[in-house]
């Protein structure tokens, strides 16, 4: 949807024009009388009609937020110039890093300002006083750091690598992040911040030969462009900076405020800035930004632009009150001897900054009527609230059918709406945009699928403007959503490379540890790369580079480090002999479960009805692309006759509790009862106030079942739900128990399903037959997850995040009481709360104690399960009203009430949890607009095990929001599938390791697959190809680490060609290596010809290709027979046939033994294709 016509017709009104300052300026601003709804609009029409860089100015960060939200909804989602310059999290004088893609789009907005004289599209920027107020970069250091790139120019490779450092880009092996770059060779990859591509330029010598976009995440390149802009990574460049100036502002700092560590640290970072700032760590940098900067964004406006000041009045006053609070905090931390006295500020002085304001075109939009001079007003009201009132709607609006009005309906409903209308015999256009406002349209009403928070009306003698919407129309307006979302169209785990001192399977020799990689000869005398693992009794095993698909990481649960294989024993063929057995067995149970999952009959519901649709329509949210699809499958799956057994992952406040909704308001509304398992008593609270709040409008009873409720209550709840009179229960385990009996039960919903024991969810499915099973997870465990992958369960994946949510910064640290002393003091300091976790409750009491010695400022709380459940519930009430600021507790907060309040997490002795368990307890933060911070501490000097590393890295890894699912991805790397099925397996698996044993897993559902349908057959398990044919050639083929240095990038390009089973895939590898990597060498190339033999091979039903001799010897799988003399002919004299092997002769010219194998190959494809068809056509003529 964009709607700039309406802007176009509220730019032409005199009063706007009349607003629009001369170009001479003036003394006085004017302001514009206008309710709050017709902000954006004025805002807007300003900007239409000055035609110049505007800055909307608002005092708080969410309203600037919801402002801009407003103008995306009028100008589009695709709109390039209304742009919000986001303020940094942290206030001054913290010593926390700003979240790098709030620097990036800073960054973004200022480049653009700075190439506004060379454009004609001027932007229109909205900005919080907080934003305004922050220091950055000066505009002529911007612009001398921007590099212009152009094809064809001359420019020295090594200066262009300065300079990205200079500009704070990290050098990494692959540039997949924004603020990075990488080098291969005469190909540099930047991937500039603000932007969604990559930049990748190719030298020839100095010469850029040519500039391509890339995408960070394939790294492939879809794109030629004849010029691009490497901006700064960063607001802080040190080397912009004057040596001199900075000595002396150093000079004028107060260190003796300081206690002795602060001082010695603060000291090293002062010698740093006075000699060479460039040393300087980031969040240093970003600490004592005061030093670097003294610009704002207002340096960057050009001096024609115009800037709107949202109630100018709270801009005065929220620019002294940042500033107030800045120095409060200053003040604190000096009188604790945290910070030095005269430490330059990170914000610009208020006076000088509203000085600076009062200096620029400036107008304000305000709400309050004025008598002054400069007032104007549009005389916009907001139009009348109907809140689905259908008649009262079409009445008032056929009063209003005048053909000198437009009516403009913007609605998330508009079928239904335009239906509403033409049935009252009105007349009505319905349009996907509204780029002008025609004549024509006055008289009609104007129908646009979209989204505004509210309505206006404008009178103009020319035609009045009347627009509704959603607010106005239903009484609720669904809240959009920002675009936060994750790609989670890859589901299984790439396992591509192997760490140092990890534990690895190879099919052939069993259990080994990676001892690194080495260069050799082979056997042909051909330089060769090789994985050397190591295995019982000091022997090693050097496994070729091309052999890696026989090679997968060791996975499972057991911190325990597993027994290595001794290399030429019996004892590994032993154990795959066991395991072989094993997995047919299991085998045979999954495809018969799977059979019988098909073939019993569930409910049947019927397609929505007019109530589901109410239902879908009073959400207050709109919904999100993923949200729909869980939605669609869902309601699919209990239309169909298929028994549901369905789960929905997606993180916490993504939306999975309103898929549920819906699933059991049409179970429901068609006569079945539905039954919600819950973890914990508080979830179990929070479920039934929202499923009473949503349904109340219906006639639907929903109750709760817990220990909370009295024995009376309980034995009532019982019996209602075996005579039917209650329609939703949401219960603890304590739904789960044997007196629970419902009269029609149709649907069971499972919450926070990793909390629940695999005995009590098959309780859950004993409840009924036919019942249909829906799961809810932010992180499902393995066991689940690993049946979603294998088909046995439907997997509905919700990855947007909610509004304004931001993603948890997490850091890992030793224990130290000066890190737990300063993230609580942060958290307090900006008026939040802390959870601190500590699992074990015996000694729970004396670690408060601790605390409070530690950090005396805070009031502590102590939280545990061993509590009486109404002591237990006080505590939890007095700390969501505030009465203390830290809570010492347990694992018992991991699921329960949303705490806004709370945005710091300290977890003690983190290496113990489980890493569902730290993602589960790190979302306990961060559910409010403020940054959230977690702490994992580990204890001091102590060797983690291997297993816990795994969990720690993986959390650290996957800070971004919605990585519950990756996170559950690794979770089943590294603790494996446990028991899919039953506890026998896993003593099976723990002998092979996970990921061999999913894949002997498939191989034996794959053998006994024919028996079922091929639909069935290819859910279980994919088509894996045969036995792969051995390649032996004397060519030096391999890839060379001059070529690819990254050694996991280049293991990862090694098992993708060990898959490779197809021509077109080796033709793609082809491409992608030229256009990341640069001309292939020769032994690469090599490689790739020997993969192309393979792959022919394979299809020709060749076992092996080797040189013996003077000849190179093709065996067959299987004997020739009287085939022999057919195929003979077809070769001629290129090769010659034998019984079971064909050899062709040598020749010491590369080309042309390469010419005369792969001729062979074809025509030897060609003759077994000819075979098969001719077989077919005999078995048909028999039949």
């Amino acid at each position: 949807m964009a709607l700039p016509g309406i802007v176009g017709e509220l730019s032409s009104l005199q009063i706007i024009q009349k607003a629009i300052p001369a170009a001479g300026g003036r003394d006085v601003a004017p302001s514009i009388h206008t309710p709050k709804a017709g902000k954006p609009w004025i805002a807007a029409a300003l900007w239409h009609a000055a035609s110049n860089p505007t800055l909307l100015v608002c005092s708080r960060p969410e309203i600037a937020r919801e402002v801009f939200s407003q103008l995306i909804s009028i100008y589009g989602e695709d709109s390039d110039n209304v742009c919000l310059y986001p303020e940094r999290e942290p206030i001054p004088y913290e010593r926390l890093q700003a979240e790098s893609s709030t620097i990036h789009q800073r960054l973004l907005v200022l480049q653009k300002l700075l190439e506004a004289p060379k454009t004609d599209s001027p932007l229109l920027i909205v900005a919080s006083v907080a934003a305004l107020a922050q220091k950055t970069l000066n505009p002529a250091d911007y612009k001398d750091m921007m590099i212009p790139l152009v094809t064809g120019m001359t420019f020295v490779q090594q200066t262009l690598l300065n300079d990205l450092r200079a500009m704070q880009y990290e050098r990494e092996p692959i540039a997949n992040r924004p603020g990075t770059f990488s080098v291969r060779g005469g190909i540099v990859d930047i991937y500039t911040p603000g932007k969604l591509v990559g930049t990748r330029l190719d030298f020839f010598g100095d010469t850029l030969e040519s500039i391509r976009e890339y995408d960070p995440i394939s790294q492939k390149s879809f794109q030629l462009v004849q010029s691009a802009t490497v901006i700064p990574a960063s607001e802080v460049l040190p080397t912009c900076a004057s040596i001199p100036e900075l000595s002396e502002l150093v000079e004028e700092v107060d260190l003796s405020t300081c206690s002795e560590t602060v001082k010695t640290r603060i000291q090293e970072e002062f010698d740093y800035i006075a000699n060479d700032p460039a040393l300087l760590q980031t969040a240093s940098l970003y600490f004592h930004l005061g030093f670097f900067c003294n610009s704002t964004i207002l340096d960057y406006l050009p001096p024609s632009s115009l800037v709107i000041t949202n109630e100018m009045n709270q801009v005065d006053e929220a620019s002294f009150g940042i500033e107030d609070a800045a120095n409060n905090l200053r003040d604190v931390k000096i009188a604790r001897g945290d910070l030095p006295s005269g430490l330059p500020s990170s914000l610009k002085p208020a006076e000088l900054l509203l000085s600076q304001l009062e200096q620029t075109n400036s107008i304000e939009i305000t709400e309050l009527a004025s008598d002054f001079d400069q007032s104007l007003s549009l005389g916009i009201t907001n139009p009348l609230l109907f809140r689905g009132n259908v008649s009262a709607l079409i009445d008032n609006l056929k009063s209003n059918a005048s053909n000198t009005s437009w009516n403009i309906l913007v609605t998330q409903h508009s079928k239904r709406v335009s239906d509403l209308l033409i049935e009252a015999g009105l007349r009505v256009q319905t349009v996907d945009n509204l780029q002008t406002l025609r004549s024509d349209m006055k008289g009609q009403f104007v129908v646009i699928q979209g989204h505004l928070n509210q309505g206006i009306s404008v009178p103009n003698p020319e035609g009045s403007l009347t627009i509704l919407s959603d607010t106005e129309i239903f009484g609720v307006t669904k809240i959009r959503r920002t675009a936060h979302t994750r790609n989670a169209s890859v589901l299984e785990p790439e396992l591509t490379t192997f760490d140092q001192g990890s534990y690895v399977v190879h099919i052939d020799h069993g259990v080994g540890k990676v001892a690194g990689t080495t260069w050799d000869n082979d056997s042909n005398g051909q330089p060769q790369e090789y994985l050397v693992l190591e295995y019982a009794e000091n022997d090693r095993l050097y496994v070729p580079m091309g052999h890696l698909h026989r090679v997968s990481k060791y996975v499972f649960s057991s911190d325990k480090s597993p027994r290595l294989t001794r290399l030429g024993s019996a004892e590994w063929s032993r154990t795959k002999e066991k395991v072989t057995a094993a997995t047919q067995e299991l085998a045979e149970e999954i495809i018969k479960l799977h059979s019988e999952r098909q073939e019993v009959e569930g409910i049947s519901y019927p397609s929505d009805s007019l109530w589901e649709q109410e239902l879908s329509d009073s959400f207050e949210f709109e919904e999100t692309p993923d949200q729909e699809d869980a939605i669609e499958s869902v309601k699919l799956d209990m239309m169909s006759t298929k028994i549901m057994d369905r789960l929905i992952c997606g993180d916490v406040g993504y939306g999975k509790t309103e898929v549920a909704v819906r699933a059991a308001f049409k179970a429901v509304t068609n006569g079945k009862q539905v039954a919600i398992l819950v973890p914990t008593t508080v979830l179990a609270q929070q479920h039934y106030q929202t499923l009473a709040e949503r349904l109340s409008p219906y006639p639907i009873k929903v109750d709760v079942i817990s220990r909370l409720r009295s024995k009376q209550e309980q034995q009532s709840i019982t019996a209602s739900l075996e005579s039917g009179e209650i329609d939703i229960c949401v219960g603890t385990h304590r739904l789960l128990q044997r007196d629970i009996k419902f009269s029609n039960l149709g649907l069971v919903i499972v919450d926070e399903e990793q909390r629940f024991g695999v005995a009590q969810k098959e309780r859950v499915k004993k409840l009924s037959d036919k019942v249909d099973v829906l799961t809810l997870s932010a992180t499902p465990i393995p066991r689940t997850l690993q049946m979603a992958l294998s088909g046995l369960k439907d997997m509905s994946i919700i990855g947007t995040s909610p509004q304004s949510r931001l993603a948890v910064q997490t850091y890992l640290t030793e224990e130290s009481d000066d890190t737990v002393r300063e993230a609580i003091l942060r958290e307090l300091d900006r008026g939040g709360q802390v959870f601190f976790i500590h699992n074990r409750v015996r000694n729970i009491a004396e670690i408060a104690h601790t605390l409070a010695t530690l950090v005396p400022e805070a009031s502590i709380g102590i939280a545990h399960g061993q509590m009486a459940e109404g002591q237990l519930a006080s505590v939890m009430q007095d700390f969501y009203e505030g009465a203390f600021n830290v809570m010492v507790c347990t694992t018992i907060i991991e699921s329960g009430l949303d705490l806004p309040n709370v945005n710091t997490l300290i977890v003690n002795r983190s290496h113990m949890f489980g890493l569902t368990q730290l993602h589960q307890l790190r979302g306990r933060v961060g559910r409010g607009t403020h940054r959230a911070y977690c702490y994992l501490l580990v204890p001091r000097g102590q060797e983690l095990t291997e297993t816990a590393r795994k969990r720690l890295d993986t959390i650290l890894g996957n800070t971004e929001l919605g990585s519950g699912f990756q996170i559950a991805m690794s979770d089943l790397e590294i603790r494996g599938a446990g028991e899919v099925l039953g506890a026998q397996q896993s003593g099976y698996m723990q002998a092979v390791g996970f990921d061999l044993y999913k894949q002997m897993l498939n191989d034996a559902i794959k053998t006994h697959a024919p028996d079922l349908t091929e639909e069935t057959a290819s859910s279980i398990t994919a088509d894996l190809p045969d036995e792969l044919p051995r390649i032996d050639l004397p060519l030096e083929a391999h890839i060379p680490d001059t070529y690819i240095d990254h050694l996991e990038t280049r293991m990862s390009i090694y098992r993708r060609l060990a898959s490779f089973i197809a021509d077109d895939e080796i033709e793609e590898l082809k491409a992608e290596l030229l256009d990341r990597f640069g001309t292939i060498p020769r032994p690469l190339e090599n490689l790739l010809f020997l993969v192309e033999i393979r792959t022919v091979a394979l299809h020709s039903n060749i076992a092996s290709v080797r040189k013996e001799g003077d000849h190179a010897t093709l065996r067959l799988r299987m004997p020739l027979n009287g085939a022999r003399t057919i195929l003979q002919k077809s070769l001629g004299n290129i090769a010659n046939v034998g019984h079971n092997q064909i050899s062709v002769p040598w020749h010491r010219e590369e080309e042309i033994w390469k010419n005369r194998l792969i001729s062979t190959l074809e025509i030897l494809t060609d003759f077994k294709a000819q075979v098969e068809q001719l077989m077919d056509t005999m078995m048909h003529q028999e039949t």
